[in-house]
């Protein structure tokens, strides 16, 4: 859980290839098969409502390198960017993944 004083204060977060790691056990971490999904909330909650959110991701066909990475694709990127507003891309184009 966020402490409440974290809930809704930063302007701004950056994630560079960390969540794709998150749940799958390799530094410490609890093995949660959704634990990226859960980084992505916790992003939101700290957030202030028009904060912005700096995301990297390796991209391309879904696959999980256990207990390594994530790669996000056509199943797994829709569910981390689900209600986010997305203003720009860079590095990949949909028709690849």
């Amino acid at each position: 859980a966020i402490e409440s004083k974290y809930q809704g204060h930063f302007d701004v977060a950056l994630s560079i290839s960390s969540f794709d790691h998150d749940g799958l056990g390799r530094y410490g971490d609890p093995v949660r098969p959704d634990g990226d999904l859960q980084a992505m909330k916790t992003v939101r909650a700290v957030l202030k409502p028009k904060g912005k959110f700096f995301f990297s991701v390796p991209v391309g066909p879904d696959v999980v390198a256990w207990n390594l990475h994530r790669r996000y694709g056509r199943l797994r990127l829709p569910l981390m960017l689900e209600g986010w507003d997305v203003l720009s891309r860079y590095g990949w184009e949909a028709s690849k993944l």
